[in-house]
């Protein structure tokens, strides 16, 4: 009897040390796939001027001498060379002959500046302004002449249990702060509307550049609203709606909502102008973003990533169709940090812009 109790003893130790060697083997190869180095992509090749119009404006996320840079692209060869500007930035936008640049600047280990540049069409810096907080979005009339961004002043995300926001709209010709939202008067069914808990962001402007949409969040509810920038005041027009952006013939605002509670997803939906009311479009989304404006009669949307870190910017044209305009695994596209701009209406633009000036 001791000696079958020996041997299924010495079976035991055989079995243990078997799966003792199995696990650790595991933990070893797994340890070394997730320590594998990804393959840099390759270098673009650099254009020695900006293309022609139209373009796209993008913050390149490369490994190389152009991370966080404001890069220009061809739009019938975005992933090809680009021209690199001198500007580093964490959100870009550009319209008419004007662009802002949020930047965040490390000053000691820990502890960073934050800025809004306004820079020309030479990408040449005219005004600076500091910021209370982290960069999180900005958006510019169509003309140009104003702009508006919106930082962090607690959290640095919307998906922070708690946080705090500033959006701010600025002249950029003046360089001068028109003001904070958060102190502009708000109305809801024709009656004062104010807490202490209100938060603004994902401003876009209608062209005339006085008119804009933006989310307000407050108690726990998001509601889409409709600012007057020189009356200093805004209305809401209604609930349950984030990051909204102006459709180009300006009958329409996409906005996106939230479907299923806290664990579902994000649904694309239209409010008509004409009618005030909602209707969910057909795509859903799972990941954080918004809506796009782009020039003529396209719109850009940011879709979640589907192979690695690969995220795919389309362009809905006005039939419906999509079309993926290119894939950017380290290249900060969609809402944050894209401007298509389109020869013709830009010239427009521009001229309305210049005679403005004088």
């Amino acid at each position: 009897m001791p000696d079958v109790s020996r041997r299924w003893i010495g079976v035991g130790a055989c079995v243990v040390t078997a799966l003792l060697t199995a696990v650790v083997t595991a933990t070893v190869v797994t340890s070394r796939r997730r320590l594998a180095p990804a393959v840099p992509a390759a270098a673009k090749p650099h254009l020695p001027r900006p293309p022609e119009r139209p373009f796209l404006m993008f913050i390149s996320l490369a490994s190389e001498d152009t991370f966080k840079r404001v890069v220009l692209a061809p739009l019938d060869a975005p992933d090809g060379a680009r021209y690199v500007t001198a500007l580093n930035c964490e959100r870009v936008y550009y319209a008419g002959s004007r662009g802002l640049c949020l930047e965040t600047r490390p000053e000691r280990p820990g502890v960073a500046a934050h800025f809004a540049h306004v820079f020309d069409e030479h990408f040449t810096r005219l005004h600076t302004l500091p910021l209370t907080g982290p960069p999180s979005r900005t958006r510019l009339s169509p003309d140009g002449r104003r702009a508006a961004f919106t930082v962090f002043d607690e959290g640095h995300s919307y998906a922070d249990g708690v946080f705090s926001t500033r959006t701010t709209i600025i002249d950029t010709i003046g360089g001068s702060v028109i003001g904070d939202l958060e102190s502009w008067k708000v109305t809801r069914d024709g009656k004062p509307f104010a807490n202490r808990d209100f938060n603004f962001w994902g401003v876009t402007f209608a062209p005339d550049g006085n008119t804009f949409f933006a989310t307000l969040r407050t108690q726990g509810s998001a509601y889409l609203i409709e600012g007057d920038v020189d009356g200093r005041a805004a209305r809401v027009l209604m609930q349950a709606a984030e990051c909204p952006s102006l459709s180009p013939d300006r009958t329409r605002i996409a906005f996106k909502k939230r479907v299923g509670g806290s664990h579902g997803w994000w649904q694309l939906s239209l409010f008509d102008l004409s009618t005030r009311g909602g209707a969910p479009a057909e795509r859903r989304h799972r990941e954080r973003g918004r809506p796009g404006r782009m020039a003529g009669h396209r719109e850009a949307d940011l879709f979640p990533p589907d192979v690695g870190r690969q995220r795919h910017l389309a362009a809905s044209h006005r039939r419906g169709r999509a079309a993926a305009l290119f894939r950017a695994g380290r290249v900060l596209a969609g809402g944050r940090a894209l401007a298509l701009f389109s020869s013709r209406q830009d010239r427009r633009r521009r001229r309305k812009f210049s005679s403005t000036r004088r």
